[in-house]
């Protein structure tokens, strides 16, 4: 699981469900699954 805030999505990861939890955007960007997978494939 993916989620950017740690109040709502932290219980996942108390329950025991691999998350990761990135910080919110700082502006309106693109969001959702697209944004993880240009950040999972992007080089270092």
């Amino acid at each position: 699981m993916v989620g950017d805030r740690p109040s709502r999505d932290g219980a996942a990861a108390a329950l025991g469900l691999l998350c990761l939890i990135l910080p919110a955007p700082a502006e309106v960007s693109t969001r959702g699954l697209d944004a993880v997978v240009a950040l999972a494939t992007s080089a270092p």
